[in-house]
């Protein structure tokens, strides 16, 4: 393996598309950082696998690394912690790949990434794939890798070079013409469904905007509202945003206890409409609204890439 070939292996298993929201995210000083992670990460590594890989030509990378300079024990520990990460790191790979593989068919691939039978054979398939062309060598299988790293991006430079004739014509959705309802008139005929009889008291009192929804806590093992000052910002509007309700407040609810949000509730902040279905039990029905890029938004977005592209 040369040079080029470690480089775009770390591009395929450590970079991705998915990193690229992220990186909109946090605006032009991702740039930065990605930068500062090729020259000091990226092309040094590649460098440095590429020398140990001409020094100690014999099968066993790491492991024989760390065994020449260390010692056997050493060896032994980085082979196994490689062969353990691999365990977790591969399997995961090979199903995302496939769940992501079955959009190619369109609309059907929807159903078809959720089909345990579906990925388990896809799955299989690629993983044989990677075997048998790492079992004829290296020089057939880096192939398989170069392919990753570069296809990684592609699309990715593909949709770039589509909007570079449009991108002129493009302007951002501008801001609402209307005042936006605030949480307690967004959420008071749920909060009242079941009878509470402070809903009314309650819906006068969150007479804000919603803070911002997130996905949840992976750190506490359940949904929740945001970390501490998003769950303070929750409480002046009267919500105890530690947690996800199933159902809302009934008649025996205290008066003045602030009641906690259900998944439908989150949903039509989120900008949801009512009969949005969501696949799972609470836990995974509340990420997938929090990690949710909001309809509207979406919509506004769309609208005014549409429109772009009609001029």
């Amino acid at each position: 393996m040369g040079f080029w070939d470690v480089l775009l292996f770390n591009i395929a298993t450590v970079l991705g598309p998915r990193w690229i929201a992220a990186a909109g995210h946090n605006g032009t000083s991702s740039i930065s950082l990605w930068v500062i992670a090729a020259f000091f990460f990226f092309v040094p590594g590649a460098f440095v696998i590429n020398e140990l890989s001409s020094r100690f030509p014999e099968e066993g990378g790491l492991y024989v690394w760390a065994k020449e300079a260390f010692g056997d024990f050493h060896g032994f520990v980085a082979g196994w912690t490689y062969w353990v990460y691999t365990i977790f790191y591969f399997p995961g790979l090979l199903l995302a790949s496939a769940s992501m593989s079955a959009y190619i068919v369109g609309e059907k691939g929807a159903r078809l990434s959720q089909d345990t039978t579906f990925l388990l054979v896809v799955s299989l398939i690629l993983l044989v794939i990677a075997v048998v062309l790492n079992i004829i060598g290296l020089n057939i299988g880096k192939w398989l890798q170069n392919a990753g790293g570069v296809g990684t991006y592609v699309p990715l430079l593909m949709l770039v070079a589509i909007a570079i004739p449009w991108a002129y014509a493009f302007q951002w959705p501008g801001p609402l013409e209307v005042r936006p309802a605030t949480v307690g008139e967004t959420l008071a005929d749920l909060m009242a469904s079941r009878g509470w009889p402070g809903a009314a008291a309650w819906a006068a009192r969150a007479d804000g905007i919603a803070p911002t929804i997130v996905g949840g806590s992976k750190k506490h093992g359940g949904p929740d509202l945001g970390p501490t000052r998003a769950r303070l910002a929750w409480r002046e509007l009267g919500v105890d945003g530690l947690g996800i309700a199933d159902h809302p407040p009934g008649p025996d609810h205290p008066h003045g206890l602030a009641p906690k949000l259900t998944v439908r509730m989150v949903a039509r902040l989120q900008g949801f409409p009512d009969s949005w279905q969501f696949a799972g039990r609470k836990t995974a029905a509340y990420r997938q609204v929090g990690n949710a890029f909001p309809p509207p938004v979406a919509r506004a977005v769309g609208t005014a890439i549409a429109a772009a592209l009609s001029r």
